[in-house]
């Protein structure tokens, strides 16, 4: 179907009470009985293609096993257009505009200044970096990076991006590619192999949309934006080639202290390193120290063409992955992290000791570098971590209040967005019975309820957590999740994985080199 997909859904059902009218004249008709039949399955059909359309345009993707086609549809959407205006945005300079046109014209000027023009004439000289480079691509890793594209290796990738994402320029998502691969498949194919065997590439496959993500509730200015690049499907796929066998060497590349996108490592390693690390800076009895916080404010768009190349030359990569870095592509991150590879993903902790000679050494060495100072003390997990942890879940229940959602809408959303804010402290964390209480008390009354108003709930908590099998909802139990979470931990530590950074510190610095087993625990530690 084509056009206006709405108008479709309304032409069909006229055609189908008109069939069905005359049906009513002569039930026995069987002329009469086929076009009701057409006309039934033409209107489902309609209806179908309006409901992915609504999905697709309010993005939410617990729909697809909630809630389908009914008005959260189009509360969602209402919500999202609503979200996307921008009435008014302040420049660099400070300056405010609130027409639109000038709007449009402040973010053209800020990122064409930006993602443009040369940033710098300093040359990058490999000497300086080589003692960073942890390993070389050998010729049997660099073979295999290179090695020729089947078209089995392209139908892979295809099938493995995600649905309904954010189309291109084309207006082309991976859902249309997967559907129509008999059709479009071969000519595909082509494209992908032809690209990597002369590295040319159309510059519409090439051309990218850049949508801005908020980065902070309510965006004032310019700089509060992150852009984020809408590829093309073929780009994606290209991207995604790369990214499979740029993988496979990653972990031999980055060293433990860089556990993002690497894969195998776990991105909690980092912050239990960094509370270990700063644990007892609020002692008087402990030497005086220091911790600096970098943050790397546009950390993808302000890494230099010229400095990605080097780094790549400097760890010997093939000339087919000198490609171009962009938020946005599945190939960016992994070239990101062989730059930044000190850093955690965007953020950088540097500690110190409390005297102006080291940090006057920092910020010697890393001039160009913006630091924000943090007095870093260890306070409680549950009033100070945990409790931005449920005022989002309160904020979100509190922004599907009054939208219609149905029982299994509410389950759904549960699922795959409420408990998943816990899911990231429960893997690093042991978290306090409290804060378990307080989560779980907002998400049953949510269940039930569909608000965050007190009330009568109508089944134990105990039951709706067991599987659907056995008459539960088959939503998780916080408290058995945490507790399997902190085994696996525990696990690590008992296996001595010495690929985790946490557990090599662990090891030394916590159990003196000795066994797990042998260690003896203080009383009330």
């Amino acid at each position: 179907m084509k056009g206006d997909l709405s108008a479709n859904v309304k032409l069909a059902e006229e055609f189908l009470e008109i069939s069905q009218r005359l049906l009513q004249e002569d039930r026995h008709d069987p002329l009469l009985l086929h076009m009701e039949h057409c006309c039934r399955l033409i209107f489902l059909k309609a209806v179908k293609i309006e409901q992915v359309m609504l999905q697709q345009r309010a993005t939410i993707q617990w729909m697809k096993d909630g809630d389908q086609c009914s008005r959260v549809f189009f509360r969602m959407v209402a919500i999202r257009r609503a979200n996307k205006r921008i009435f008014q945005i302040s420049d660099e300079a400070g300056n405010t505009f609130m027409e639109q046109n000038e709007i449009s014209n402040v973010f053209v000027a800020y990122y064409q200044r930006l993602l443009g023009g040369d940033r710098t004439d300093r040359a990058t000289d490999l000497r300086y970096l080589r003692p960073w480079a942890r390993h070389i691509i050998t010729d049997e890793e660099a073979s295999l990076l290179i090695r020729p594209i089947t078209k089995d290796d392209v139908e892979t990738v295809v099938f493995d991006i995600e649905e309904d994402r954010a189309p291109g320029p084309n207006g082309y998502s991976s859902g249309f590619f997967k559907a129509a691969w008999p059709v479009v498949g071969e000519e595909n194919n082509v494209a992908v192999m032809d690209f990597f065997t002369t590295g040319r590439l159309l510059k519409q496959v090439n051309a990218t949309l850049i949508t801005l993500i908020p980065k902070v509730c309510a965006p004032s200015l310019v700089v509060d934006f992150r852009p984020i690049s809408c590829c093309n499907v073929i780009y994606k796929i290209i991207t995604k080639i790369l990214v499979l066998r740029i993988r496979g060497v990653l972990d031999k590349l980055i060293s433990p202290s860089q556990i993002a996108f690497v894969l195998g490592r776990s991105i909690s390693d980092n912050v239990l390193l960094a509370q270990e690390l700063c644990s007892g800076y609020n002692q008087c009895r402990l030497p005086p120290r220091c911790a600096l916080k970098v943050d790397l404010r546009k950390a993808y768009d302000t890494v230099e063409w010229d400095f990605l190349l080097a780094t790549l030359q400097l760890f010997e990569f093939p000339p087919t992955f000198n490609r171009e870095l962009r938020q946005g592509d599945p190939v960016s991150p992994y070239l990101f992290v062989l730059v930044m590879e000190l850093s955690f993903a965007d953020d950088l902790i540097l500690l110190c000791k409390a005297e102006v000679r080291s940090v006057d050494l920092f910020r010697r060495r890393t001039p160009t570098i913006e630091v924000s100072w943090s007095s870093t003390y260890r306070l409680s997990l549950d009033h100070v971590r945990l409790s931005a942890s449920i005022a989002k879940i309160d904020a979100r229940i509190r922004g599907w209040d009054g939208v219609g959602l149905s029982f299994a809408g509410r389950v759904q959303l549960i699922k795959s967005v409420l408990l998943a804010f816990e899911v990231y402290w429960a893997m690093a964390f042991l978290l306090p019975k409290g804060v378990i209480k307080e989560i779980v008390k907002r998400i049953r009354t949510f269940l039930w309820k569909g608000n965050s108003s007190s009330g009568y709930l109508k089944v134990a908590w105990d039951s709706v957590c067991k599987p659907i099998e056995e008459g539960g909802q088959g939503i998780r139990d916080i408290l058995a999740l945490n507790r399997a979470l902190m085994n696996r931990r525990l696990w690590s530590v008992i296996k001595y994985e010495k690929e985790s950074i946490w557990v090599e510190w662990i090891a030394h610095y916590r159990l003196r080199d000795a066994s797990i087993w042998t260690v003896n625990v203080k009383r009330g530690a």
